[in-house]
């Protein structure tokens, strides 16, 4: 399939209460133009978990909320790539970038209900989506279901465990605890201070203007989410985890700020492996491999108490 074939699938705002205000935040280029333009250091961490988990080779990739096309050049390997997201400007931004591609099938849809057969993918890419969905649970069953038996997923998530929140609450600068289970909305402790109630949240996107070189992008809807749900999410939808990473380890903007991207960048491609299983990145990358379905019968029997 090639971009002619692309399809128009209205995503299901019945699944998802948040999913009209968050596709708000997609409804122009400022997600492509205001935020991703100085986040070089963000940028090169996401590919680089992406590299060292996703196969190098295949036939059939599909990336789910993949927007205007940002990490379509790591796909160079598959004979076919489909490219979905909600968002129709930004799907017409990836249009533009990849052109005529004949590998590429760019497409709008539902991550909720993904609209291809069971066992249609031999690897799935999810990065920065699952942070806007409280319960993400849906989601990753639907990408179980159209990964193969023996297909891989690679999955990001926004952490909740990481070690600014760590800190912060070590501190008694936030109530909630990074180390419970449940989703949380994000606030970034590190900004303005909302001093009445003793908490800090981030100033609204629309206060600051989007020409500005400091202008802020933000989604509607953000939820971190505990690196040990991710894990039981993963195992209940089928999925065997084969690999864990913590991204964006030197994310804080004083180093961001001050050093250039390529030193921090070193640091990470360092430091990203080694510190794997202490999550202390605001992001997690997972490398999840499809069991085949007796497998998951079995891993179904055993949580039901019969083995």
């Amino acid at each position: 399939m090639g971009p002619a074939a692309a399809s128009a699938t209205a995503p299901a705002l019945d699944s998802d209460p948040g999913l009209e205000a968050t596709l708000l935040s997609y409804s122009d280029l400022k997600y492509r133009d205001a935020f991703w333009p100085n986040r070089k250091y963000e940028d090169s961490c996401d590919r680089l978990a992406l590299r060292a988990f996703l196969p190098p080779t295949g036939d059939r990739l599909i990336e789910v909320g993949a927007g205007f096309g940002r990490l379509a050049d790591e796909y160079a390997g598959y004979r076919e790539v489909v490219l979905l997201d909600a968002s129709q400007t930004l799907l017409q931004a990836a249009r533009e970038r990849l052109g005529d591609e004949p590998r590429f099938t760019i497409i709008a849809g539902d991550a909720y209900r993904l609209p291809f057969p069971d066992a249609s993918f031999d690897a799935a890419v999810c990065v920065r989506v699952m942070q806007h969905f409280e319960d993400p649970r849906a989601v990753i069953r639907e990408l179980s279901r159209v990964v193969r038996p023996g297909g891989v997923l690679v999955l990001e998530a926004a952490n909740k465990r990481n070690l600014k929140a760590i800190l912060a609450y070590l501190l008694h600068r936030q109530r909630w605890s990074p180390f419970s289970s449940g989703s949380q909305p994000y606030e970034d402790i590190f900004l303005v201070p909302y001093r009445g109630r003793g908490v800090l949240s981030r100033p609204s996107a629309a206060r600051v203007p989007a020409t500005t070189a400091a202008s802020w992008w933000t989604a509607s809807t953000t939820f971190l989410h505990a690196p040990r749900d991710v894990r039981a999410w993963l195992n209940a939808a089928g999925f065997k985890i084969e690999g864990t990473r913590s991204v964006g380890l030197f994310r804080l903007p004083f180093l961001t700020s001050n050093l250039p991207a390529r030193m921090l960048v070193g640091l990470e491609r360092l430091q990203q492996p080694s510190l794997a299983h202490l999550t202390p990145g605001p992001s997690i990358f997972v490398k999840a491999v499809r069991l085949q379905d007796s497998s998951v019968a079995r891993v179904d029997r055993i949580r039901g108490g019969e083995d």
